[in-house]
């Protein structure tokens, strides 16, 4: 953990030592003030004037200006007040350690999100760094087991990159779905157990378009994984399914297209003009 970020945490934890001693000396508002004042600039200095930490802090009457001593003291009501101010510091220990956790993380290139994809494809939610769940859940939309992990390296599948900034990750919404779904595994390269269901699921369907020749239909379904990634055959496989989607019927055109804006890469569907 770096310089600043031990000398935030040592100034945090002070704050929280003093706090015994504040409760001693309830009713001298002098000291209340004194202390509310310094973790106000502490605060303001870790995080910044709208820091949600700011926000809270008004929210429990935390502004020395506004009181005198014995009006301080009394909104406190140091049971809750302090308690509350108490949670404030431990939550704001707890935020530094994290994104700092973070950020050396993205540094050495493992900066992502946790994602959680269903077998079907279908992207269930992400978690932050540091905070992975063990095993698997179920997917919210069709009911399938969802991954947390490769089931053949246990490595964790990316759910996008976190935000180098601790306001930028805190409205980075964990039910986003826009990160980019993984087709195959970073750490072992195995596909994925929604990249294999969607690779037969579109044999199975090219095998149903009766328009097209034995050797066709073939070439189209040895070339699919080729339309999920680029490869050095990606352009042979558009080639191939820009041909196919000539000679099909309206209603096959529709559905293969469909298929493909599902499944390729941009590169392909940009190629194909999808």
């Amino acid at each position: 953990m770096p310089i600043e970020a031990e000398q935030a945490i040592g100034i945090l934890s002070e704050l929280l030592a003093r706090i015994p001693m504040v409760r001693q000396a309830k009713r001298d508002g002098v000291e209340v003030k004194m202390f509310l004042n310094d973790v106000d600039v502490a605060l303001r200095n870790m995080f910044g004037e709208n820091s949600v930490h700011i926000v809270t802090a008004r929210r429990i009457s935390f502004r020395p200006a506004r009181f005198s001593a014995d009006e301080l003291a009394r909104s406190l009501a140091f049971s809750s007040g302090l308690n509350s101010v108490e949670a404030l510091i431990r939550s704001s220990i707890s935020e530094v350690r994290q994104f700092w956790d973070v950020r050396e993380a993205a540094e050495v290139g493992v900066g992502y999100y946790e994602g959680l994809v269903c077998e079907n494809a279908h992207k269930v939610a992400r978690r932050t760094f540091g905070n992975h769940a063990e095993g698997t859940e179920y997917c919210d939309q069709c009911g399938a087991k969802a991954h947390c992990q490769c089931p053949s390296c246990r490595k964790m599948i990316r759910g996008g990159e976190v935000p180098a900034t601790i306001d930028n990750r805190r409205n980075a919404s964990a039910d986003d779905k826009t990160w980019p779904l993984p087709w195959y595994c970073y750490a072992c390269g195995q596909a994925y157990p929604w990249t294999q269901r969607k690779i037969d699921a579109a044999q199975q369907l090219v095998d149903e378009l009766e328009e097209l020749t034995t050797f066709e239909r073939e070439g189209l379904k040895t070339s699919i994984p080729d339309l999920m990634s680029q490869t050095p055959n990606s352009d042979l496989a558009a080639i191939r399914w820009r041909q196919a989607i000539g000679k099909v019927s309206a209603i096959s055109q529709q559905i293969l297209v469909k298929l493909l804006a599902d499944i390729a890469a941009e590169s392909i569907k940009k190629a194909l003009g999808i």
